[in-house]
């Protein structure tokens, strides 16, 4: 530490330049008449809430353990016009709490709400010492929580608190943006010159009403405690790079479907520590390239160590236990099953395990990590070439492709490669098959852990949901009646998905659920289900229903039934940021159908293909008819290609589902045939 110290010095540099303040100066408990009826054009009356200011500032001061503190003060006022909104007045932050030398504090707490009564604003404050609770969530982390009091709608909530930390890495990042509209939103950071960030702005939309930097001469009192020796002080002094980022009216973000991440698309900015600098010649590198990250992944007991082969020898034994005399793909299969199989999964993410590898292995019972890398063990043990890959999923957003910011990820799977074929292998979820991985996997790319690490593709376009339904229907022997028969071969995600809910529901439940889904009453038999077990398989459906006619002159006849699309999944009128479809599409429906004894058909929907892209087949839709004799034969079938739009093909998007949904609603009218009477006169004839 002292040799750092005497480093620190070495940074005295003499400019003179005044400290930079916040832009907006906000008084805590100064609230205003106005602040109840804010005026600003994205407001609107369906507004649940309203952020009237959000403003964050993070210093650095030298602490007395020879160090610096990170220190992150937040200021907050928020106007709740609504029920829905009440989740606003509960606080959570969850601090670390694992290391004693870099544990986080939250301390200077206060919070008030504030209610307009008769003209008159009525404050209401937090005891902080009752009512701020802590809770132990596991070893490493606290949450502390409080919840404002008297919250009612069209109160005013404000709140104020600071977190320290010794731990430089984590330099708080800010979202200048929520899902709620946001009058002002203000970052200031000013850091010591010794530190390098990296800063990431985030967000489709990163225009600033201020974005200010320049260096400001700070001076940084640190004390070293060297017990009966005393203590050493230490002032660093230096250019310190400060910046202030703000925002004004900013509309609130509105999560639509198809979104990974609404991470990867708010306005914000992250900050990630690549290098201390001591002085010119002494560098402390921290977020490496992925050469030595790797090397540091492989030399780790958490990760790396389980493949050393004479520290596991344990492991080549059970494994070969599990194998028999298999070979090649059917001993993988063998292992991989037995994880699947054996091993429970708790749910959480991780890319590295949790506790020693034979403990995970005895209890059958972990987390993705344990799980998946002690698999990648089994494997590698075995002779196989497997490796293990990180990821982040889809909902923890996307990381950074070219830097080695570790903390990025929080996934991990298994590669393998047998006679030059490479499988992608996943044994937490019971579901899926062997080289299937879950939809959230698919987030761009993942990261090969070994010697060379390479890019894993993980994009959304390598998968297709291919999904085929039948519908036959026919006259019954039986008067006024239709028999029905439905067979569908789903898709591998939609198969993983009805197993699991077969298997939970049980036979006749799940049935159930699709006697629901018919707009008209109808009686299900023969029901089953094919490859229930078979996981590389597709789910196979098939059941067969009768419904009445009721000799009705008019029928109208929804031919697709419950397979029809009926919504539109897109129901904003615009988007600005992407579509991200978990997969490509390729659902044909066909139906066969007689045309019901007694009746003609008196309309039909016309044939019709559509395409997103006039010169392209990459988003299409096509509905054929075709009438023979006493039978109507259709086909739908959409096909896309390709799973990620851009925000400037939303609107054609939209159009597109608008024609699948409109089309998928027409019916066929059959119009019952009326009886010719004849009528025999007998005519006098005196002839």
């Amino acid at each position: 530490m002292i040799t750092r110290l005497l480093l620190l010095q070495c940074l005295l540099i003499s400019l003179n330049f005044c400290i930079a303040q916040n832009y907006r100066k906000e008084k805590f408990g100064d609230v205003k008449l106005e602040d109840f009826k804010p005026n600003s054009p994205i407001l609107n009356d369906d507004d649940a809430a309203v952020i009237l200011f959000d403003i964050g500032n993070t210093e650095f001061v030298g602490n007395s353990s020879g160090w610096f503190d990170l220190v992150f003060k937040r200021h907050k006022k928020i106007l709740i016009k609504k029920r829905t909104a009440f989740d606003l007045a509960t606080i959570n932050e969850r601090l670390y709490k694992g290391n004693y030398t870099i544990n986080e504090q939250m301390d200077d707490i206060k919070a008030a709400t504030y209610n307009l009564i008769d003209g008159k604003i009525e404050t209401t404050i937090l005891e902080v010492k009752k009512d701020v609770l802590k809770e132990q969530i596991n070893k490493s982390f606290e949450e502390q929580k409080f919840t404002l009091p008297n919250i009612k709608e069209g109160c005013v909530i404000e709140y104020s608190y600071t977190i320290k930390t010794k731990d430089v890495r984590d330099l708080r990042s800010w979202r200048f943006q929520d899902i709620y509209p946001t009058i002002w939103s203000e970052y200031q950071v000013t850091i010591p010159p010794i530190f390098n960030y990296i800063q990431d702005r985030k967000g489709y939309f990163n225009k600033y009403t201020l974005d200010s930097n320049k260096s400001v001469y700070k001076s940084y009192n640190i004390t070293e405690d060297n017990g009966l020796r005393g203590s050493d002080y230490f002032t660093v002094s230096g250019n310190a790079p400060w910046a202030l980022w703000a925002r004004k009216d900013i509309e609130a973000f509105k999560e639509e479907g198809f979104t990974s991440s609404i991470r990867n698309y708010l306005s914000g900015i992250e900050f990630h520590l690549q290098s201390i600098n001591y002085s010119e010649t002494n560098r402390n590198i921290i977020i490496k390239d992925w050469y030595n990250t790797v090397q540091k992944l492989l030399d780790a007991e958490y990760f790396g160590k389980i493949f050393d082969a004479e520290k596991n020898s344990w492991i080549e034994t059970e494994a070969k236990a599990i194998i028999g005399n298999s070979k090649d793909e059917e001993a993988a299969n063998k292992v991989f099953n037995y994880f699947k199989n054996n091993f429970n999964c708790n749910g959480s993410r991780s890319y590295t395990l949790s506790k020693d590898a034979k403990k995970i292995w005895q209890e059958k019972l972990g987390d993705v990590g344990d799980v998946n890398l002690l698999l990648t063990a089994f494997l590698y043990h075995l002779g196989f070439k497997s490796s293990p890959v990180i990821l982040s999923t889809r909902s923890y957003g996307k990381p950074d492709q070219i830097r080695a910011i570790l903390y990025q990820f929080n996934y991990v799977i298994t590669e393998l490669e047998i006679n030059n074929k490479k499988y992608l292998l996943d044994a937490s979820n019971k579901y899926l098959g062997f080289g299937q991985l879950p939809i959230e996997c698919y987030n761009g790319f993942g990261r090969k852990i070994e010697k060379m690490p390479v890019l894993v593709n993980l994009d959304s376009d390598s998968l297709q949901e291919v999904k085929t339904t039948a519908i036959f229907i026919v006259n019954s022997e039986k008067k006024g009646k239709l028999e029905a028969s439905f067979t569908s071969n789903l898709g591998t995600y939609e198969s993983a998905e009805q197993r699991e809910k077969y298997t939970k529901l049980g036979k006749e439940a799940y049935f159930k659920q699709f006697e629901k889904a018919y707009m008209f009453p109808i009686k299900l038999s023969n029901e089953g289900v094919e490859n229930e077990k078979e996981l590389d398989q597709p789910l196979n459906i098939k059941y067969d229903f009768e419904t009445d006619i009721n000799d009705e002159d008019i029928i109208y006849f929804s031919p697709l039934l419950s397979e029809a699309t009926t919504k539109n999944p897109f129901k904003s009128a615009t988007r600005n940021y992407p579509v991200e479809m978990p997969y490509c599409t390729d659902e044909t429906i066909i139906v066969d159908m007689e045309v019901p004894i007694g009746y003609k058909i008196d309309e039909r929907p016309k044939s019709e293909k559509y395409k997103l892209y006039e010169d392209s087949d990459d988003c299409m839709f096509e509905y054929i008819v075709v009438v023979k004799e006493n039978k109507i034969q259709l086909r739908t079938r959409i096909s896309i290609k390709k799973s990620i739009f851009l925000p400037e093909d939303y609107e054609a998007l939209r159009n597109f589902w608008s024609v699948v949904v409109k089309k998928h609603a027409e019916q066929i009218v059959f119009k019952k045939i009326k009886q010719q009477l004849l009528y025999c006169s007998t005519i006098y004839n005196p002839y």
